[in-house]
């Protein structure tokens, strides 16, 4: 089945378990699987074909925008060997030795598996180390073969690829490159120029436009900035670029790409020159790559009886209308491939520590990329999924954009509401084992004999003045009402003496490690410092002011009593929210602060632009060791001695 010519799937599933369902005893044809991108067959059961490629044809061009054609080249015709190709575009006639006519190619000389026809070839030097990168692509068929020369200069051979093809023929035209080609084009530009604006670029195929002068033979291609780039993009060594001008309408396209990003920009310029830039093709194939690599790498580190693992995902910030392509398409597919590291390791859970979305539309269109992403995240079958709230969570950033403040106060209308926010974000979860308390919940691991509990840091009442406005807004104040922190007590309280405990709640407490005016910030960090170090305190209200009007919805008065319960039984409280990696120890409790989704410092347009955990904690030794995914690094912390 790894050879099937031309293939379209019959059908597409979710995951293998609805296959199994919907076809159990089989079906001719293949059926794509949406949740981890591979295609299946039946053969005395389903099995697995591989990973399901859309490689369409490469518009690389030459001079024009079209490809060399190479029948009429002098220098084809006395050495018609295709790996002697340098990176280019072709356009070649192919015949088996029967029909062979002219100076028409036989393919057989490379084993090219393909008996006739006219075909394009897209070659790419690899590296500069020896390396070649081979498409062909039979045009009538519309059947592509890849092949590569390896480093050590052997031909590896051809592999058939499967293919969906795009109804649009301009949206099939997309760029993806192995890293580090070597070969680049003319600028076009007068000798000793240096590019300013991509506009004034002859229409062709470049490579690394944007290297210094120093690293390109003609030393003519430093600028900063170029002008016609599409926002937030760098110039930066490594990027491709296709410039070509339409048949119809004489206006100029433009397809620009790097060698190891996900995305590819698709450019077309205006009436008035101006180029209007749009996200054309997101690689899902690397980051499978990537995500392959990360599970081997866990595998790799074989998890012990008395580890207990779950993965974190935070502030992914979604804004599917956003101009930055992070907010718009990376942030969403970091939940597809959480799904797919889930589908593929054992997990306890996996965790989302709020700021799903960015909060800056009004709420109508706030709510339709919230159930975007919650789609993705709760309909994941291969784990159960938790979530919190964030401060972005509600729209607060919109409604704080509507008065001239741009703080306070906030109109009630223009902020989702509450019961809204919980039944999307929260309420969600797949799990029926859940406790569930004012504001916040908790669930029992009980084979573990560990207990994680979720908490709102942004519980504020949506109470108003007599027009509308709210006396304190979601979207700045860190807070903990009363009936929250009496439940928090309560699920500490009710704690079985043998059971560990983990923390989860969007932002950290307050005093960890400076001073917020968060409403029962402090009060919260002083019952957990109590429940970890076996202490009795006097618990009361914090960081407001009893004359304030929502004063009653914090004001909270009591004992509490650890004394006589083990001691250190706080795993650790996770946060994020920072939008980086951080770790504080309070008076013998960790606190570990996790890094966006969006990864702060990033490297534009790379799979470095993302990251999540999974945490992993032996519940012997107390050492949590976070796996990273993307940006950043491992992290590992022993336990805590006694404080």
């Amino acid at each position: 089945m790894n050879g099937i010519v031309n293939a379209k799937p019959v059908d597409a599933v979710e995951n293998v378990s609805d296959l199994a369902k919907k076809y159990p005893n089989g079906r001719n044809g293949i059926v794509l699987v949406k949740l981890t991108g591979d295609w299946y067959f039946y053969e005395n059961g389903w099995k697995k074909g591989g990973f399901y490629v859309n490689n369409d044809i490469y518009p690389l061009v030459n001079n024009n925008g079209h490809p060399l054609y190479l029948e009429g080249e002098e220098s084809w015709n006395q050495n018609q060997d295709l790996f002697s190709l340098p990176t280019g575009y072709y356009r070649l006639g192919l015949a088996t030795d029967e029909e062979k006519a002219g100076d028409r190619y036989n393919p057989e000389q490379k084993n090219l598996p393909i008996d006739y026809g006219v075909c394009t070839i897209f070659v790419i030097d690899i590296d500069g180390a020896g390396r070649h990168h081979y498409e062909v692509h039979m045009n009538a068929k519309n059947v592509t073969y890849t092949g590569e020369i390896n480093g050590d200069g052997v031909f590896t051979g051809w592999v058939q690829s499967v293919k969906i093809k795009d109804e649009s023929e301009i949206q099939r035209k997309r760029l993806t490159f192995p890293t580090g080609t070597s070969l680049g084009t003319d600028m076009g530009l007068p000798e000793g120029e240096v590019l300013t604006d991509i506009r004034d670029l002859e229409p062709g195929f470049y490579y690394d436009i944007f290297k210094k002068p120093g690293d390109h033979p003609n030393g003519k291609l430093n600028a900063t900035p170029i002008d016609g780039l599409p926002t937030g993009i760098n110039p930066t060594s490594g990027y491709f670029l296709l410039k070509n001008q339409s048949d119809i309408n004489g206006r100029y396209f433009y397809l620009l790409a790097h060698s190891i990003s996900p995305v590819v920009w698709f450019g077309i310029t205006d009436h008035q020159n101006r180029i209007d830039w749009n996200i054309q093709k997101y690689d899902q194939g690397k980051y499978h790559y990537l995500l392959g690599e990360y599970i081997a790498r866990l595998q790799l580190q074989p998890k012990q009886d008395s580890d207990f693992e779950f993965m974190i995902l935070t502030d992914t910030h979604v804004d599917r209308e956003s101009p930055e392509y992070k907010k718009s398409l990376i942030a969403r597919q970091v939940f597809d491939h959480a799904n797919y590291v889930t589908g593929m390791y054992d997990l306890s859970f996996k965790v989302h520590l709020g700021d799903w979305v960015d909060g800056w539309k009004e709420p109508v269109k706030e709510l339709a990329d919230i159930n975007d992403v919650i789609g993705r995240f709760f309909k994941d079958p291969n784990t159960l999924n938790y979530g919190v709230l964030g401060n972005h969570d509600n729209s607060g950033v919109y409604a704080r954009e509507q008065n001239e403040e741009h703080r306070d106060p906030f109109l009630l209308s223009d902020l989702i509401p509450k019961d809204l926010q919980d039944n999307l974000m929260v309420y969600r979860t797949n799990d029926d084992q859940v406790s569930w308390g004012n504001n916040m919940y908790y669930r029992d691991f009980e084979n573990d004999n560990i207990r994680v509990i979720f908490l709102n840091s942004y519980d504020v009442p949506y109470t108003t003045n007599d027009d509308g406005y709210l006396y304190h807004d979601p979207f700045h104040q860190s807070a903990y009402g009363k009936e929250q922190v009496n439940d928090y007590i309560d699920a500490l309280e009710t704690t079985p003496d043998d059971y560990q405990v983990m923390i989860m709640s969007h932002n950290i407490f307050d005093n960890v490690y400076k001073d917020d005016t968060m409403f029962n910030g402090d009060t919260m960090r002083r019952i957990t410092t109590a429940f970890q170090n076996s202490r009795t305190d006097e618990i009361y209200t914090t960081d407001i002011d009893p004359t304030d009007p929502d004063y009653w919805y914090y004001e909270i008065e009591r004992d509490i009593d650890f004394a006589n319960r083990p001691k250190n039984r706080v795993i650790g409280s996770f946060s994020g929210h920072v939008h980086n990696d951080g770790y504080h120890i309070c008076e013998g409790v960790r606190y570990i602060q996790q890094l966006c989704c969006l990864a702060k410092e990033f490297t534009p347009y790379t799979v470095n632009d993302t990251a999540f955990d999974i945490v992993r904690v032996n519940k012997n030794t107390g050492k949590i060791t976070c796996f990273r995914y993307g940006n950043g690094t491992d992290r590992v912390f022993d336990k805590v001695e006694e404080a």
